[in-house]
């Protein structure tokens, strides 16, 4: 029943060119007339007398919405629906996509599975954390899918993927990472404007279009990187190369804690990390922790794990509101926090970030490493019945000082390399 992305892709050229291309005809006009075999609007819409459309009256509730439409969908569809689970599932994903938040998102039970064992030390897949944050650069806004950081020799690791690689292709699948609808309409636009030539706008596309036929969405392409095995070709941008890896996915369990030579590595907040943490640092009055890529985990065992390096202080702030001031973030600590030093990279993101700050401003912990990823975020995680689940992202986190955790969605300046680093500031070094 469903049409070829193909189908759309044509469908978003023609309504550009109609709207704004010179030389391709005159705008249209779209009219819905009212007729014998229309279904009468209900309380839910209001008639628009002029034009015979039904319009969404103001004021019903939002329940109301989804009741009228499933009830349409149950009673009118031409076939049966005998499941509604997926139903529900395309509503919650498309209401969190539609809060413009990449972390609030929903999961499939496949995904979630992934990803709560991610923070657990159990990666599948590809062996990476990733991540989707727009990004802006000279040609637009993008929404890329970016490697966070990559579990130690996994399967990403093994066959030479680095923090920050931008994946573009999976198995000859374009990830549509920029809106096709956006690059028609900019092609269009150098028309009408005479910077291009009708036959250089054909060509742009024709290019767009074979892109459509093979092309897959963020969220099942991430899917197919967390939560799935076997070989995976990937097309990767890195900088201003464009490279190519064959990936054997496969699940990769590695110590959430745990003593590496000198340090104590904390790859991530699990729900036992802070019981593991107090009894490797008992006793010791200088502690070295290497936080290098930590994607985060929960942030009650955050706390929990500075609760037993800190003294009693703010440690951080939130912000829910713009509008309003942060709330400080109060720990209750040891009373005999030992020296710190705390070694980062640009994998270091999310709680680990706050942390990482925590440690530098509360316990005067001496921090070495770039900046970090810039993904200051708290975020909430909840599980549904079916073995789904969705997050959603609950506050921007800040560090004592009132500086933000989270890297900035526009820059004034790209710089050259922008792309393969994202960057926040040195907020991180001493």
């Amino acid at each position: 029943m469903s049409k070829p992305t193909s189908f759309y892709f044509w469908t978003a050229v023609a309504v550009v060119v109609a709207v704004g291309g010179a030389g391709y005809g005159n705008s249209l006009r779209v009219r819905h007339d009212g007729g014998d075999g229309l279904i009468a609007p209900s309380a839910l819409y209001a008639s628009n007398q002029d034009s015979g459309n039904a319009t969404i009256a103001e004021g019903i509730p939002a329940r109301q919405y989804f009741d009228e439409v499933r009830r349409v969908i149950l009673d009118e569809f031409v076939e049966p629906v005998s499941n509604e689970t997926p139903l529900a599932r395309g509503a919650l994903q498309f209401m969190l996509q539609e809060l413009g938040d990449p972390s609030s998102r929903y999961y499939s039970p496949a995904q979630w599975a992934a990803y709560v064992d991610m923070f657990e030390g159990h990666y599948s897949g590809i062996g990476a954390d990733l991540s989707v944050h727009e990004e802006q650069t000279p040609e637009g806004s993008i929404l890329p899918i970016r490697v966070v950081s990559v579990v130690e020799e996994g399967p990403a690791s093994t066959a030479g993927l680095k923090q920050g690689d931008w994946i573009d292709e999976i198995d000859g699948k374009w990830i549509a990472s920029r809106s096709l609808w956006v690059e028609v309409e900019k092609a269009s636009g150098k028309l009408t404007k005479k910077q291009i030539t009708r036959e250089q706008f054909d060509q742009i596309v024709e290019q767009l279009q074979k892109k459509s036929e093979k092309l897959i969405t963020i969220f099942p392409a991430l899917e197919e990187l967390q939560a799935m095995t076997g070989p995976v070709k990937l097309k990767v941008r890195r900088g201003d190369e464009t490279l190519d890896f064959t990936i054997i996915r496969k699940k990769v369990d590695v110590v959430p804690i745990g003593a590496e030579g000198s340090a104590i590595r904390i790859r991530s907040f699990s729900k036992s990390a802070a019981n593991e943490l107090a009894a490797l640092v008992k006793g010791k009055d200088s502690v070295v922790l290497d936080v290098r890529g930590n994607p985060g985990g929960s942030f009650t065992s955050m706390a929990a794990c500075l609760a037993e390096l800190c003294p009693n202080g703010v440690y951080g702030m939130q912000q829910k509101d713009p509008k309003h001031q942060p709330q400080k973030l109060v720990l209750e600590g040891t009373s005999a926090p030992p020296r710190l030093s705390v070694i980062v990279d640009r994998g270091t993101a999310r709680e680990a970030e706050l942390f990482v700050t925590a440690l530098r401003d509360l316990a005067g912990a001496e921090v070495k490493g770039p900046p970090t990823f810039g993904l200051g975020q708290r975020i909430e995680r909840f599980a549904l019945a079916d073995g789904s689940g969705y997050t959603i992202t609950s506050a921007y986190l800040l560090d004592t000082h009132g500086n933000s955790l989270v890297r900035s969605k526009t820059a004034s300046k790209v710089e050259k390399d922008a792309l393969s680093q994202p960057r926040i500031p040195e907020r991180l070094k001493r």
